[in-house]
């Protein structure tokens, strides 16, 4: 089969290969008014700058190297802990003995080792009331601690009754972050967290780093203190005028995406891309989480047309985290065609007219809310509605 019966015969007007490139185009406007981390090159976390975008990376075990994820696009978060990395316990429960000698994920000196079996509180905090808040660490054993079990905990501190219990973890020599998600009660509640093993606590060669404590339903990336809170605030990225212009066409055209969320995400509306005229007129691709239970999980690319939205193909479950997707959606102003992963989503009419953005929003919609809480690896986009053999192909 040639290449031209492979891919569009009309190259795209935007390529932005995000993983492979580790760049952001010039014609982009990125914000971040604070400081953020991220996985390096070299497998380290790292702070970047305010107003620098972030290229992520992640440790893949079963080859032992460094994978590029790509851009990664986040809301705005606090960690309410005031010491992260060397931890503080206090006085409540039993905490164990700990030395700090262990090379932590950022590359100091800073890993705290635990030299005795027992429940590890970290911090007695209170939460506020009907909320949600993860709890995240990293871990690792070191001799008699590698292949011991551990899980986290949130408990209420004053009648010691569990707010949520994590699964277990079997320790590693490898740094893996874990996490738990608990929902307050009606009243101000003071948590707890406690590292739990099966049965006499967490084992002795139990190794800890980046603790963080956070208002929602799921961790973000690392956001270091030390003696008080510390906000990391959103992601923002778009093009707008001729930057944007000049590249997308409103008669025609098509979006090729690769993406992933986070693991954790229960709310609607997690946008990779949105080129935008105002809510009532956009088009768009974005994670949708509408409750609770099996089927409700999906991926949706639509065109929204003066309120109408048209071609939202949402097939049950398609919206697996913490795994890349391939999508490709094409309009035209006669339909719009959308693929996921290979397979053909669902073809539907369109209006006779078609909204004409004037902006593309990046990882998020609009500037205030639906961030993507994910990674972008890359984005494409084609001046012309291609064939459904090619959206195909895109896809595979």
């Amino acid at each position: 089969m040639s290449i031209s019966q492979n891919f569009p015969e009309e190259g795209p007007s935007l390529n932005l290969n995000f993983a492979g490139s580790r760049t952001l185009d010039p014609r982009i406007t990125f914000t971040r008014t604070s400081t953020a981390t991220v996985m390096g090159r070299e497998g380290l976390i790292e702070v970047v700058p305010a107003n620098t975008p972030r290229f992520d990376h992640s440790y893949n075990p079963a080859t032992g190297e460094i994978e590029s994820l790509g851009l990664l696009v986040e809301e705005q978060r606090t960690n309410l802990l005031l010491f992260s990395a060397t931890f503080q316990p206090t006085s409540a429960g039993a905490p164990a003995a700990y030395v700090v000698d262990q090379i932590a994920p950022d590359g100091t000196l800073s890993g705290s080792r635990q030299t005795a079996a027992s429940p590890r509180t970290f911090v007695d905090y209170y939460l506020g009331a009907n909320a949600q808040f993860t709890f995240s660490v990293y871990v690792k054993g070191v001799g008699e601690g590698i292949g011991q079990t551990i899980r986290l905990q949130l408990k209420n501190a004053a009648s010691d009754t569990v707010i949520a219990t994590g699964a277990f973890y079997t320790l590693t020599s490898t740094w893996t972050r874990i996490s738990v998600t608990g929902t307050t009660s009606g009243a101000t509640t003071g948590a707890r967290i406690e590292v739990l093993g099966p049965v006499s606590g967490a084992p002795p060669g139990t190794v800890f780093w980046g603790a963080q404590l956070e208002a929602g339903a799921f961790p973000t990336s690392y956001i270091p203190t030390s003696g008080s809170t510390a906000t990391r605030t959103a992601d923002n990225a778009s093009m707008t005028g001729s930057n944007f212009s000049s590249w997308f066409n409103p008669s025609e055209g098509t979006f090729f995406a690769r993406h992933k969320i986070g693991v954790g995400r229960t709310s609607a509306g997690s946008h990779v891309y949105s080129a935008d005229l105002d809510f009532q007129n956009r088009i768009s691709a974005q994670y949708a989480f509408l409750g609770a239970g099996a089927n409700l999980n999906r991926f949706r690319s639509f065109v929204r047309y003066t309120g109408t939205i048209f071609g939202d193909f949402s097939p049950d479950d398609s919206a697996i985290e913490g795994i890349f997707h391939k999508t490709s959606h094409s309009y035209s102003i006669t339909n719009t065609t959308q693929y996921l992963n290979g397979s053909i989503v669902g073809v539907g009419t369109t209006p006779t007219g078609l909204p004409v953005p004037i902006k593309f929003e990046i990882g998020k919609y609009m500037e205030i809310y639906d961030y993507l809480n994910g990674h972008i690896s890359q984005i494409t986009y084609y001046p012309t509605a291609i064939s459904n053999n090619n959206l195909e192909n895109l896809t595979r």
